[in-house]
């Protein structure tokens, strides 16, 4: 692995990141269940990356528009989910929601731009 393990742990972190800086920057109220969606979105992008690696071991074609595609209809249900919380008046379904919807946003965006064929 080497030098691209490296560089999928720089991605995973740099996606880490992101994902808080944006929180941060959209005064996002943190509780308990907005912590439990940072977790859910963590484990989201390692999958993401582990199924990336896969395919460029395999050597097989590899299209990152194929990848995210296949990502949202398998998660349909977060996103969904993440959208009707978002409106929720209880503080802590609220929190939840936004972080899910932000975190889901910055998924397909950061996997677009770092995950292209290299």
């Amino acid at each position: 692995m080497g030098i691209r393990g490296l560089y999928y742990t720089l991605v995973h972190i740099s996606y880490l990141m992101v994902v808080t800086l944006f929180i941060r920057f959209t005064d996002i109220v943190i509780t308990i269940p907005g912590l439990v969606g940072i977790l859910v979105l963590y484990i989201l992008e390692y999958l993401v990356l582990l199924k990336t690696v896969r395919n460029k071991e395999r050597e097989e074609e590899f299209n990152p528009m194929y990848n995210l595609v296949e990502l949202l209809s398998k998660t349909y249900v977060i996103v969904i989910l993440s959208v009707v919380l978002s409106f929720s008046t209880n503080i802590l379904l609220s929190s939840l929601g936004m972080t899910l919807f932000i975190g889901i946003i910055l998924l397909f965006t950061h996997n677009f731009l770092f995950n292209k064929k290299h």
